[in-house]
């Protein structure tokens, strides 16, 4: 029994992938995993070289972005390479609000990808004069103080289907 155990744990250990064991930087950056978990103030603080600025993960006003992104996407965004169909990013910013709106949270989520065509139902996001980004979904909504969630129905409501990319899942 004892060795069934070991063999199991060894196997989920092995099975692991490696960027489960990446970690992150001061900012919230993790560059194997192409994952962002922190402020948005140190996104911009990240991108624009700026030192890194300290934060209550529980802070209230706090803009939080936890952001994902398929290395074709981080390879023509951040590195120059050319842009392959389903390079893809998403987001999820959230705010724990404050004031008279104390106990519910404001959330924004997007995922956007990279298609040589047009997709139907997305909306196009121009990036350069040549490249442009298809929002495929958005979503914005408040959760309540006793976790309810309640959409957003003024704001954009995207949901597209693209076309089987080749970058892999968005």
């Amino acid at each position: 029994m004892k060795v069934k155990v070991i063999v199991i744990l060894l196997m989920v250990i092995l099975l692991l992938p490696s960027a489960a064991f990446a970690s992150f930087d001061e900012y919230g950056y993790n560059a194997e995993a192409n994952i962002f978990n922190g402020t948005l103030e140190n996104w911009d603080n990240f991108i624009f070289g700026n030192p890194a600025s300290p934060y209550d993960q529980n802070g209230t006003d706090v803009e939080f972005l936890v952001r994902k992104w398929s290395k074709g996407f981080d390879n023509a965004m951040f590195n120059g390479q050319p842009w392959v169909d389903g390079a893809w990013q998403q987001a999820h910013m959230y705010t724990y609000l404050s004031g008279e709106q104390l106990g519910w949270t404001h959330n924004t989520m997007f995922k956007m990808v990279y298609s040589s065509k047009p997709i139907t139902g997305a909306l196009e996001i121009p990036i350069t004069e040549n490249v442009s980004l298809w929002l495929i979904q958005y979503k914005e909504w408040f959760i309540d103080p006793i976790g309810n969630e309640i959409e957003i129905t003024d704001s954009l409501n995207i949901k597209a289907i693209p076309p089987s990319l080749g970058d892999g899942k968005y």
